[in-house]
Order: structure tokens, then C-alpha cells, then sequence
């Protein structure tokens, strides 16, 4: 339903091929770095996507709704720049913004061609899960990590080091890495043992992050999975209680924790200055997004220009009303790029809940086929807490969030799962250690 490729294939690798596909296996060890790396790499593996589609005639790839509704959408965008009110500002955000349509082709292709990129892929993933949990604990619990990086008050950053993105980046790894799980077809008990330490890891990591949005996201994602996947459903209870527990024991262990999850939300929605949605900081910025909806509703102010026109008097809820963006996925698309802008995204979500409403009544109440894999929910749901419209988020425009609302489609394009791709790597030593694993 999903794939924009029938199956994987085996292909002899030249140089090139085995170059960008280290790449993209470096792509989760750059983004703990930051934006620059990522960026990079995500820019390589789009140029070269450009080239071999000339060397190679890959015309094919480009003819599929996926890239006539990215041109569509990024083609709007280009034009709302240009019309806006500051041009050259905010045409930085929308004029390249065509490379994660190429970086999702460019990572689609390179996943299709080898095989053992997705086990490899896994394993980094899986990798850094552990050393990330390690090093978050110790800077937890002694105030420096590994490298002596102090710890930020109630917030714990690990690798991440002064940029406090740590459970916002693994509330979107975890469901590519639970779609890449369970893909592998030997030895359930252990992918079931897998999964439940893993998702036991992550969900203390995000916590010790301190990131409240980020918490809430990889509930929506967790809850997602463990109701509708069949390997994990009927363990969805034990695994729910599991975690209360490791959440409930941590927050009576740590006043930080209690204090940044519990008492400044509390504080922060009704307090000595009156009570409000969220805080009032946020509450602020969610007005003014809305007055510059409300002023251009069709076409917006353009891409990334909420920072700018959100100082404007006419708009601007004083003191708080103003920042690089609202805070909300929704408010910052409406005021920016309107309802014409804001649409696909809309339509996206909508179109997801429908197949979780149809999968759900499936499994329920019928006995017929289901739509959805386990590998496809999994990604879905990664997908999800990207258009999820009730959660505070980042900057949409934003390169490094960007990279990890674009990297479950490199997946989703493609199906792992089928007959061809297990006789492909039925004699293969990589696949003898993923089911070792």
C-alpha cells in the first residue's frame, strides 16, 4: 500500500554505492552532533540520488504520490517566500528545501540495492540506544557524563551535550528502530526480549531529558505500537505497567525530576497570574500565531517568518509573544503558510488515524487480512508524532528536526519484509548475526 518498490534486490555494489551507504549508516551518530553533519550528509546522499537518476535512468523512482505531492508542497512554499514580506529571509528556509525529497529517494535507493543496510542500520541504532543510556545515568546520578559535561539543572543532555534534544531524538528513533526490529524473522522470544529492554531504555533516557513534549510523544508512539503491532499487543498491558513503574520509581528518586515533570507544570498552568493551556509563555506565542493566521488565512506570512512578524504590535501578545516560532506544528504551518500550506499536512494526519481506526476495527471485530504490517505501523507511528497537532514541537523549517520527520519515509518506501528479501539473506553472515542478536 505504502512501498514505493516492490521488494529489495541484491545488486553488486561499485564504490560509490558502498560510500553513501556508510553515510547514511553515520547519519544517527551525526545528529547527536548537531545540524551541521547531519545536514551534510543528508545533502551528499541527495546529490548523489541526482546523478545516478541521470546515469542510470531512474525516472521510475520519481513517479509515485510521494514526490508529485513534495513538489506540490515545495513548490507553494518557494512561491510564499518569494511574495513575503522579508524574501531573502525566509527564502533561506524554503529554497533548498527539495533535498529531503532527494535524501528520502537517495536513502530509499541505497536500501533497496543492499540488503544488509537495514541490519547494519539496526545495530547503530541499537548501539547507540545502550551507550546513550549509560551516559545519560552517569551524568544523571554524578552530574558529569563521560566527558565531564556537567549536567543542565532538572535536564539531563548526555552526548548531546548543550543542545537539550536527546528525547526529542530518540521519540523518533524508537518506532524506525521497533519497524527495523521487527522485521527480523528468527527467534520471536528474543526480538519480544529485545524490544521490551529497549523500549525500557529509551523511555528512562527521554525522561532524564527532562523534555515533557518529548515524553508525551514517545507515549503516542509506544501506545501505537504496543496496541496494534502483533508481536508486542498481547504484551501491551505488562510492558505498560512496566514502565509506570520505572517512571513512578525514578520521579520518587530524584526531586529534579519530580520538580520538572510534576511541580513547574502544575506551576506553569495555573499560578499567582492566572491559569492557562499550557503556560503562559506558550499560551502567548499560540495567540499571536493565531492573529497572523487570522490577517493572511490563505496564503500566510511565509516560511519562517513567525520570528520576524510576530514583533509587529498587531499581532504581538506583549512579553511572551514572540519567538523563532510558535511552538506548535499547526499554528507555526497556518500563520506561515496558511491553510493552502498547512493541508497536505492535515490531510496526512487524517489519512494515518483512518488506516489505525481501520486496523484497529480489523483486529477487533473481524478476521479479515489486516492493512498494516507491524513494520509499517511502526513507522507510521514515527510519522505520527511529527503531525500529531496537540503537542508543543520545534521549528518546522528546521534542518536538524527535519532529518528525523523525513528518515521513516527512506523506510516506509520500501518493504524489507518479503519472500526475496529472506532468500537473499538466508546464507549471508549478516543474517546470521541478526538472528544471534
Amino acid at each position: 500500500m505504502f512501498y514505493l518498490f516492490e521488494d529489495i534486490e541484491n545488486k553488486k555494489l561499485n564504490l560509490l554505492d558502498k560510500f553513501f551507504s556508510l553515510l547514511f549508516l553515520l547519519l544517527p551518530i551525526a545528529l547527536i552532533s548537531g545540524p551541521f553533519l547531519s545536514d551534510l550528509i543528508l545533502s551528499l546522499i541527495g546529490i548523489y540520488f541526482i546523478f545516478i537518476s541521470f546515469r542510470d535512468n531512474l525516472w521510475n523512482y520519481y513517479k509515485n504520490y510521494f514526490v508529485y505531492l513534495f513538489i506540490c508542497f515545495y513548490l507553494f512554499i518557494l512561491f510564499n517566500s518569494i511574495i513575503s514580506h522579508d524574501p531573502f529571509f525566509s527564502l533561506k528556509s524554503s529554497v533548498f528545501y527539495f533535498r529531503y525529497l532527494f535524501f528520502v529517494l537517495g536513502a530509499s535507493y541505497l536500501l533497496k540495492i543492499n540488503y544488509k543496510l537495514i541490519n547494519c542500520f539496526l545495530f547503530i541504532l541499537i548501539g547507540l540506544t545502550v551507550i546513550i543510556f549509560f551516559d545519560s545515568l552517569l551524568q544523571f546520578l554524578y552530574g558529569k557524563n563521560i566527558f565531564g559535561w556537567n549536567q543542565f539543572p532538572s535536564r539531563v543532555s548526555g552526548l548531546f551535550g548543550d543542545n537539550l534534544v536527546m528525547g526529542r531524538y530518540f521519540s523518533h528513533i524508537m518506532p524506525i528502530m521497533f519497524a527495523l526490529l521487527l522485521i527480523q524473522k528468527k527467534n520471536n522470544k528474543k526480538i519480544l526480549f529485545i524490544g521490551i529492554v529497549l523500549l525500557s531504555l529509551i523511555s528512562i533516557i527521554t525522561f532524564l531529558s527532562g523534555e515533557r513534549a518529548a515524553f508525551i510523544n514517545l507515549c503516542i508512539a509506544s501506545f501505537i505500537i504496543l496496541l496494534l503491532t502483533s508481536q508486542f499487543r498481547k504484551y501491551s498491558l505488562y510492558l505498560f505497567i512496566l514502565n509506570i513503574g520505572i517512571i513512578f520509581f525514578l520521579l520518587i528518586s530524584s526531586s529534579n525530576l519530580k520538580d520538572r515533570f510534576v511541580s513547574q507544570s502544575i506551576n506553569q498552568i495555573n499560578n499567582e497570574s492566572g491559569q492557562y493551556l499550557l503556560s503562559r509563555e506558550y499560551e502567548a506565542l499560540f495567540v499571536t500565531s493565531f492573529r497572523m493566521f487570522k490577517d493572511k488565512p490563505i496564503l500566510g506570512h511565509g516560511p519562517n517568518l513567525f520570528r520576524i512578524k510576530c514583533a509587529d504590535p498587531k499581532y504581538n501578545v506583549p512579553k511572551w509573544g514572540c519567538s523563532t516560532h510558535p511552538h506548535n506544528t499547526y499554528l507555526q504551518l497556518l500563520s506561515e503558510i496558511g491553510l493552502i500550506g498547512t493541508f497536505p499536512i492535515l490531510l496526512s494526519f487524517f489519512i494515518v488515524s483512518y488506516f489505525y481506526i481501520r486496523q484497529l476495527y480489523i483486529q477487533w471485530f473481524t478476521y479479515k487480512k489486516s492493512i498494516l504490517n507491524d513494520y509499517q505501523i511502526c513507522l507510521l507511528a514515527s510519522i505520527t508524532i511529527t503531525i500529531f497537532p496537540l503537542t508543543t514541537s520545534l521549528n518546522f523549517f528546521n534542518n536538524w528536526i527535519s532529518i528525523l520527520y523525513y528518515l521513516p519515509l527512506c523506510f516506509l518506501l520500501i518493504n524489507p519484509s518479503v519472500n526475496k528479501a529472506n532468500k537473499l539473506m538466508k546464507n549471508e553472515a549478516i543474517f546470521q548475526k541478526s538472528s544471534n542478536f
